[in-house]
């Protein structure tokens, strides 16, 4: 009885995630590879599972919107990112758990997957035994429905539509504390690089541009960006 039990012990304990401490964890790697919207590969073979997201799976109904938007404009191949840990930093696929962090041209620093649940590309989740940033996530997710950003647009995946995404995304929200507005855009809020965005990744159409234009959307430099 007591091997029975010693066995089925072990057994269950295969399922549960990895506790391996934070210190044996990397602090730091570059995007080498984007998997999906939740998921990416660093160029040492690291994979990073997101911390507090969940995102359509790659053949799901906006799986590929969140993807390319993940791979294109907030993490593309080569970004450089700081990796932030809760206390479980491997699940029981062998992924690392963390959050990706990126330092932006203002000098803040940036919560990848907070971005992606503030701008209605991804939930947020409890996933891996860590809440960290649960809250935070729980209320951008609140912010993006309630602006229907995305995913949350009417007919959109995140409200049982069918409208599966371009496998681009509009221009981010501006972060949770209210911040974030270029200057150079007067008219709406667009954030500072990074990432980089072009005139394709931009909702609006015909606004004002001030110089410095970080993102050079007034090609003829004559005040006005995104013109139709």
């Amino acid at each position: 009885m007591l091997k029975y039990l010693v066995l089925v012990a072990f057994g269950f304990a295969a399922f549960l995630p990895s506790a391996r401490s934070v210190a044996a964890a990397p602090a730091s790697c570059t995007v080498g590879h984007v998997v999906d919207g939740d998921t990416f590969d660093c160029t040492d073979g690291t994979r990073i599972r997101m911390l507090q997201i969940d995102t359509p799976e790659a053949n799901a109904c906006g799986g590929s919107w969140a993807t390319a938007a993940l791979a294109n404009i907030f993490l593309p191949v080569g970004t450089q990112v700081r990796l932030d840990y809760d206390a479980v930093t491997t699940d029981r696929y062998g992924r690392t758990l963390g959050a990706p962090i990126v330092r932006g041209t203002d000098g803040a620093d940036y919560n990848i997957s907070i971005v992606m649940v503030y701008v209605g590309l991804a939930h947020g989740a409890y996933y891996g035994d860590n809440a960290k940033y649960l809250d935070w996530a729980n209320a951008s997710e609140t912010w993006a429905r309630n602006a229907q950003w995305n995913m949350w647009a009417p007919g959109g995946p995140f409200n049982g539509g069918v409208n599966c995404g371009g496998g681009s995304a509009p221009a981010p929200a501006p972060p949770p504390d209210g911040g974030g507005c270029d200057p150079s855009y007067p008219d709406f809020c667009i954030p500072p690089p990074p990432p980089d965005l072009d005139c394709k990744d931009i909702a609006g159409k015909n606004f004002t541009v001030l110089a410095p234009d970080p993102h050079r959307l007034d090609g003829d430099h004559d005040g006005v960006g995104c013109e139709s």
